[in-house]
């Protein structure tokens, strides 16, 4: 049987917002929670099935995360670094299919808005064949 998943990340402040606002761990890891329960929101409206969380590729957003903050832009894939399965691979995550989704806004749903009015984004937030979801917020 196949796994599929997505894999969503976000940065909610870039790092010079982040001199000026402090940032606790908590809300990031509430960011990232509102995320999962908005995109299973909009998957039950769509009659596709809820994300399941998976600690695993919570890591490996996470860390891709922290690379688009650190890099001052948002991407898939930076010079040198895996893409995001390879990625999803040495966090200790093993699917047979990755879809990312990534993002800068000033929470979490407005992130999600964005997602759902993008083609391609809204298609990987709402595929049926998506069942498992990491999430990470910086």
């Amino acid at each position: 049987m196949k796994i599929f998943l997505l894999v969503l990340t976000g940065i909610l402040a870039w790092p010079g917002m982040a001199a000026q606002a402090q940032t606790y761990a908590q809300d990031q890891r509430s960011a990232a929670w509102q995320v999962l329960d908005l995109a299973n929101q909009a998957r039950t409206t769509a009659g596709a099935g809820r994300l399941q969380w998976d600690a695993a590729l919570a890591r490996a957003a996470l860390a891709h995360c922290r690379r688009m903050a650190a890099e001052g832009s948002i991407s898939h894939q930076y010079k040198g670094e895996a893409d995001a399965a390879g990625r999803a691979g040495q966090a200790g995550a093993h699917f047979d299919i990755v879809e990312e989704n990534v993002a800068v806004g000033q929470s979490a749903a407005q992130i999600h808005q964005a997602w759902m009015r993008s083609p391609g984004h809204r298609s990987n937030l709402l595929s049926p064949e998506v069942d498992r979801v990491g999430v990470a917020v910086v």
